[in-house]
């Protein structure tokens, strides 16, 4: 009881000396904490004055009491403003001291107000007849009433401008209004149904739905950064690519296995080829089959672990105010995200949030040597991708069905079929390569004020109303975090490209990516081994098996390695059809010549040794393994890949948010 008595004296005596800076009844203040033991507004208020740090206090019946540091306070259509009630009791805080009435949808729906179109804002203290100033809210003392007129365009520019420095006060520190408002989905929700979250357009998108996928956290694995400019199944590809493709080879591969011991236990049947006796030896698919099959599934339905911040699925994007919360918390979601995965394509630098959204991480993770990893993977790995795998499965299917009873009709057939997949594979390339140097022209090249923004595509004019520009926001951040705009510019083409150096490599591929791009490969050896092992003669089993490993290990990725270099050197296009044709055939032929050297020299190797035994095909994948280390290491890009030293501003090397 004396307890309760002192406590209630104490916050007696607290209220009686708790001035009113600011009546914010009607408003939303952004930042606060809940307080779930206070239940009525006279409480509510009662512990805010007794509580030195606690600057505003609301009450909604609804929603209950909160206190704390408000940021930025705005009258929205939100329903808290509906009936709540509160003060600001001490200090000024961002954007404290004015209301601004109105609506607008614009810059990205920050906030859901129009300050260029209603004039100067009314500044609410005890009353709707008493008024006060901004300069004196944030002097703390009370002024004479003021009549603003509406009609009056130069304050009200000015209004916008402070409005705008606000909010890029409170993007700058990088802080979260309410915790409520970090926000991460499950990578398994990314990729569902071929990431079905990328592939909707914004009207056909259930934005309540997406945003239920999504849960509080304090920490985000991922941040996604993409363009929604480019292409919308390049993307996809490549995502389900990086978040499910190891586990989809993997996967196949060990369900080929099974498929393989049971062909060879007699319990799964086999064909015979024509010409091909089934008393000597019956040829199986089942590995290959398998391999396909699961490999596609996995790829399509695994369920990935971690989590990603999506701005579709992390930002409320049903609500007008939490559109406006989400990005004034785009600076929070960066600097709490312990990577950026960045799906690069043709119009990435071109727009403007894209831009911002990596400057953000930049400055809150420093340098590229120390910050988490910053995953730059270009949208055009997808397509080459898939042109690896799928030529290598029809080449392999070929060789297991190709009839060998006449032997030139069988060589016809599968130089026709390999011959058709290189020239597409040459194709590809080509392309990729030519992507390749746009894409270093784009980041060499790289302004920031080349990049385009939604607002400045509408002449600053949405439902006839004048809002402001997005872009003067992005440049104002920007210039604070990196003292200047060249600066930024400089550290976007300095890390950048050294991010692409490191995770590529000096190849177009990196070696594990061609590896499980090229395990097709492996999945009809297989089956070659599992007849050999089936019609009895184990030593030949081991000759297949250790001839398949010298292929896709070696042979497979040196060949590749060389042919890159040549097709770098045929990557442009010409302008007669004709001529761009004959480069794919070069390109083609190319890489036949490569797959028949390799050929010739392991039977030049055979003849030396005069035997085809285990030891002699051992020996020369041990040779193999030594040239392609050779030749992968001693291979190098083009110069115009490696990163040029840049020289930063000292204000570079010291990054904090």
């Amino acid at each position: 009881m004396r307890g309760a008595l002192v406590a209630a004296t104490l916050a007696t005596t607290a209220a009686a000396s708790c001035a009113v800076v600011e009546t914010l009844d009607g408003k939303q203040c952004y930042g606060l904490e809940h307080d779930t033991i206070s239940t009525d507004v006279a409480r509510c208020r009662d512990t805010c004055c007794a509580d030195e740090a606690c600057e505003v206090w609301q009450f909604n019946p609804d929603y209950g009491c909160y206190k704390g540091s408000a940021h930025v306070c705005v009258r929205t259509a939100d329903r808290f403003c509906q009936g709540s009630r509160g003060e600001r009791i001490r200090g000024t805080g961002a954007g404290s001291g004015r209301v601004w009435t109105g609506q607008r949808r614009n810059y990205a729906e920050l906030m859901d107000v129009d300050p260029y179109s209603h004039g100067p804002q009314v500044d609410v203290t005890q009353g709707p007849v008493e008024k006060q100033t901004t300069t004196d809210v944030r002097a703390g003392r009370m002024a004479a009433p003021t009549s603003p007129r509406h009609e009056d365009a130069t304050n009200a520019t000015q209004i916008g401008k402070r409005a705008m420095d606000d909010i890029v006060n409170f993007i700058h520190k990088g802080q979260v209004s309410r915790r409520e408002v970090l926000r991460a989905t499950p990578t398994s929700r990314v990729v569902h149904r071929c990431c079905y979250v990328l592939r909707l357009s914004k009207q056909e998108a259930d934005a309540e739905a997406f945003h239920r996928w999504s849960f509080v956290t304090d920490c985000i694995t991922e941040f996604l950064s993409h363009s929604w400019h480019g292409s919308t199944w390049a993307k996809v590809i490549l995502l389900l690519i990086l978040k499910n493709g190891p586990a989809a080879v993997f996967m196949g591969t060990i369900c080929a296995i099974p498929m393989m011991l049971l062909f060879i236990y007699g319990m799964l049947p086999g064909y015979a080829r024509p010409g091909q006796s089934e008393a000597i030896t019956l040829s199986s698919i089942w590995s290959m089959a398998t391999g396909m099959v699961v490999t596609l599934v996995i790829l399509i339905l695994w369920r990935p672990r971690g989590s990603m911040f999506v701005d579709r699925v992390c930002i409320d994007q049903a609500s007008e105010v939490g559109k406006a919360e989400g990005i004034l918390n785009l600076g929070a979601f960066l600097k709490y995200s312990q990577s950026m995965l960045v799906l690069w394509d043709s119009s990435y630098t071109s727009r403007l949030w894209c831009l911002f959204e990596l400057a953000a991480f930049l400055r809150c993770h420093g340098a590229l040597q120390e910050a988490p990893p910053l995953v730059v993977r270009p949208t055009f790995l997808a397509p080459c991708t898939l042109t690896i795998a799928g030529s290598l499965c029809g080449f392999m299917l070929a060789l297991l069905f190709i009839p060998w009873d006449n032997p030139l009709f069988g060589s016809v057939v599968l130089i026709a079929i390999g011959s058709a997949c290189l020239y597409l594979s040459a194709a590809a390339f080509r392309a990729y390569f030519r992507d390749v140097e746009l894409m270093q022209e784009h980041i060499r090249s790289f302004r920031v004020q080349n990049a385009k923004c939604w607002c400045c595509s509408q002449d600053h004019v949405w439902a006839g109303k004048k809002i402001p520009c997005d872009r003067e926001i992005v440049v104002e951040c920007i210039t604070r975090w990196f003292g200047s705009i060249a600066n930024f510019e400089q550290t976007v083409q300095k890390t950048v490209l050294s991010a692409l150096w490191h995770q590529l490599g000096n190849h177009p591929f990196p070696y594990l990516w061609l590896i499980g791009a090229s395990v097709p490969m492996v999945w009809g050896q297989m089956d070659s081994v599992a007849s050999q092992l089936r019609s009895g003669d184990p030593e030949m089993a081991i000759v297949w098996t250790l001839n398949a490993v010298m292929w896709w290990l070696a042979a497979f990725p040196a060949s590749f390695v060389i042919w890159a270099s040549l097709t770098w050197r045929l990557r442009a296009r010409p302008a007669s059809r004709c001529a761009d044709v004959l480069r794919n055939v070069i390109g083609m032929l190319a890489l036949i010549v490569f797959f028949c050297i390799v050929w010739l020299a392991q039977r030049m190797w055979l003849s030396i040794l005069n035997e085809d035994d285990v030891a002699a095909y051992a020996s020369f994948l041990s040779i193999m393994t030594i040239v392609t280390c050779f030749v992968w290491r001693a291979w190098q890009q083009p110069s115009a890949f490696k990163p040029q030293q840049t020289e930063l501003s000292p204000r570079d090397s010291t990054v904090e948010l």
